[in-house]
């Protein structure tokens, strides 16, 4: 899980989600990044949660 402080999501927010990915290969599971994004989806096999939803 990475959580970062912005409301737009760009490319730049995976790279630490996509090298933990690569070294942790079978073990990881559930890639997340939680920001301040105005809706949550799936990208590139990241889910991608506003923040607002993960409190509940």
């Amino acid at each position: 899980m990475e959580i970062k402080s912005s409301a737009t999501v760009t490319e730049d927010m995976f790279k630490g989600l996509r090298k933990w990915l690569n070294v942790a290969g079978d073990a990881a599971i559930l890639p997340r990044l939680v920001c301040a994004a105005p809706e949550s989806y799936t990208r590139a096999g990241i889910d991608v949660r506003r923040w607002q939803e993960t409190a509940k």
